[in-house]
């Protein structure tokens, strides 16, 4: 029998150590929280009194010490799904009576006043945690062992990976998948491919055998090394990554959708914020986005109704997506949005539902309240935020830094064209074809 196991290494979000008011009400919590919603039954294991007593020491002589809660699941027998196939093809059913499935899975939480972490084996660990993952933890590891002098991660750092360069390209509109073949798995995979053998040390992980010929690691919103620990290897290998994360990383530029667990708690706040942003800049004749959740098929419509559903006013609007912002606003009309205060702005946009036709034939489709047409970034408990397509993301301030740093190194005066386009007419000019050739010969 050995004391070891191999299991993916998992970090909750600091900040809910707080909003719970310490680590251990936060675990208990989520646990509670996860079996009253789903009928299955993680058990809180008693752990050995003596256990909590294990020091784990950094290089610097530092002592930590860590709690523990250990909970544990066997769900209840089950008939497998193939059974009754199998029975219409078997000549005895009662033979088959007795395969039953039964699974089970361990949660290992490790903490002190700072930091949760949890391994886990089994499917249902890893959902019990869902939400509540820190999911750049596996990536935050990573990028503190690679060597940043290198090539490769030169290249990396340098396009702002996970920021400009895929932001650009995806419109925040997908979702990565490390595994894939593309670019950012590509980017990925020769991140991986910078670690060598001695960055192991960092995590206080050596080879024991000269037999085993690899030793491989993956990370994402987890951190996994194909080596088994025991628990006290365990404690050193959070140790170490503590003082990892301390340090200075590969600047990847990491931006992401606010996960729904956090975003609840602040999603009123943003939304408030969001729409003082719009108020402010429409008073200012400045720009804001705002057009339909579904932007694809809202550019390509041809008319949008809008409708006020308090007091049943409405009006019709031909190509609405391609007005400014004040233009669009005036032209929906007062009696739609009274934009005489910020107060009535902000009930206008949440009373006022926009829907659009693709063609003349069409009916009007896809109602939603204009205060989440809104896209743009706001900033709340001294974080940034943006909104697009009616989802919330968040960004580190370094992306925020390099894009500054770098759009202030540009001579924009030496990139201006020209001959500046004239404002689109849509009388003179009803389609994009027309107004493009009124250019012709200037």
């Amino acid at each position: 029998m050995s004391d070891k196991v191999n299991a993916k290494l998992y970090k909750l979000q600091d900040n809910l150590i707080v909003n719970y008011e310490g680590a251990e009400n936060l675990i208990n919590s989520i646990v509670a929280s996860y079996n009253e919603k789903t009928g299955n039954n993680f058990k809180d294991i008693a752990l050995k009194q003596d256990l909590n007593q294990i020091a784990s020491v950094d290089e610097l002589e530092k002592i930590f010490f860590y709690n523990a809660k250990l909970f544990v699941l066997n769900t209840e027998e089950k008939k497998p799904d193939w059974i009754d196939f199998a029975n219409t093809i078997a000549q005895d059913d009662n033979e088959l009576d007795k395969f039953k499935n039964r699974y089970s899975s361990f949660l290992l939480f490790v903490y002190d006043e700072e930091n949760v972490f949890a391994i886990s084996k089994g499917y249902y660990g890893h959902h019990l945690l869902g939400e509540h993952i820190d999911i750049f933890f596996g990536m935050e590891i990573l990028c503190r062992l690679i060597d940043k002098s290198s090539t490769e991660i030169r290249k990396i750092e340098d396009r702002a990976l996970f920021g400009s360069e895929l932001g650009a390209q995806r419109f925040f509109r997908e979702n990565y998948n490390l595994a894939y073949d593309d670019d950012f798995g590509k980017i990925y995979k020769s991140m991986l491919a910078a670690i060598k053998e001695e960055d192991f040390t960092k995590l206080g992980i050596v080879k024991k055998r000269e037999t085993t010929k690899q030793v491989s690691i993956s990370g994402s919103s987890s951190f996994e090394i194909s080596t088994n620990f025991s628990y006290r290897e365990l404690l050193n290998r959070i140790t170490m990554i503590k003082r990892l994360l301390l340090t200075e990383g590969v600047d990847f530029n990491q931006f992401y959708r606010v996960p729904q667990h956090e975003l609840t708690s602040i999603r009123e706040n943003l939304d408030e914020e969001i729409i003082k942003m719009a108020y402010t800049k429409y008073i200012a004749d400045e720009e804001v986005d705002l057009y339909h959740p579904d932007i694809f098929d809202y550019l390509s419509s041809s008319v949008t109704q809008f409708i006020n559903q308090e007091n049943g006013t409405s009006s019709e609007i031909e190509m609405s997506s391609s007005k400014k912002f004040k233009e669009l606003i005036d032209e929906i009309g007062q009696d739609l949005i009274d934009t005489s205060s910020e107060v009535n702005f902000t009930a206008s946009l949440i009373n006022t539902f926009g829907s659009y036709k693709q063609n003349e034939e069409s009916d009007y489709i896809k109602p939603i309240s204009l205060n989440k047409w809104i896209s743009g970034e706001v900033e709340y408990n001294e974080k940034k935020y943006f909104k697009v397509d009616n989802q919330w993301y968040a960004y580190k301030d370094s992306l925020d830094n390099l894009l500054k740093e770098r759009i202030n190194n540009i001579n924009f005066d030496i990139l201006s064209p020209s001959v500046k386009l004239k404002d689109w007419n849509l009388i003179e000019h009803p389609r994009e074809g027309l107004f493009n050739e009124s250019f012709i010969g200037e």
